[in-house]
């Protein structure tokens, strides 16, 4: 168990007094993004290892940590007060490796229930990223009939079963958009209702995990 100071959380969550939203274009699809985020990113790192990581029983692969408030509440302010008006739900690590387990399909691009989602790179050895995909050149979540959402995705969210990680590589229904690279010390904005998946080939992260933070809840218009 690692004990601190109010100050030194103070300290350690500092925001890098030159980040800047900058607007970058990945295979013609624009994203966000603040590079060179935290000012102590290997020390913030350290202080979320202080909190448990759990098989997620969800959609998710691989393990998860429920991030307190008040251990992501700097990030939240600084979104809200130099990005956009954003509306907190769920801060959470996602710690996967190329051997780890899932649930059935759960390697299968999906949506997720919020559209103002971020994310944040904490591996300085970057492999992968984020996958986003396309359905028939749909490309989110709104534009799919009752029908399609159930083709689609009733049978992958209802699973129960598990099996090794295969990264997901595209079929006769998805067809791959971009990629959003990992970048280091780097938070990444997109609408969470555009079809992605982690693009983790199963040879990566073998001996390390990837390792990132993932902010869930909605972006006033």
């Amino acid at each position: 168990m690692m004990f601190f100071e109010d100050e030194q959380v103070e300290e350690i969550c500092q925001i890098n007094e030159d980040a800047e939203l900058e607007e970058v274009v990945y295979d013609d699809t624009k994203f966000k993004v603040i590079r060179n985020f935290l000012k102590y990113p290997e020390e913030y790192k350290k202080l979320l290892s202080n909190f448990p990581a759990v098989r997620d029983h969800t959609y998710s692969p691989g393990f998860r940590q429920d991030i307190p408030p008040w251990a992501a509440k700097f990030i939240t302010i600084y979104i809200q007060q130099n990005v956009i008006k954003w509306n907190p739900v769920r801060v959470a690590c996602n710690i996967y490796n190329g051997n780890m387990r899932m649930r059935t399909n759960a390697n299968l691009p999906h949506s997720d229930n919020f559209h103002g989602i971020w994310n944040l790179w904490f591996n300085e050895n970057c492999l992968g990223g984020t996958a986003f995909w396309k359905y028939k050149d749909k490309r989110h979540v709104d534009e799919l009939t009752p029908e399609e959402y159930s083709y689609l995705f009733d049978k992958a969210l209802s699973s129960t079963g598990y099996e090794q990680w295969k990264n997901f590589r595209g079929d006769d229904d998805w067809e791959l958009s971009c990629i959003a690279p990992m970048e280091y010390n780097t938070l990444l904005f997109y609408n969470g209702g555009f079809f992605h998946s982690p693009w983790v080939l199963e040879n990566w992260y073998v001996d390390e995990d990837r390792y990132s933070m993932i902010g869930m809840g909605d972006f006033d218009d």
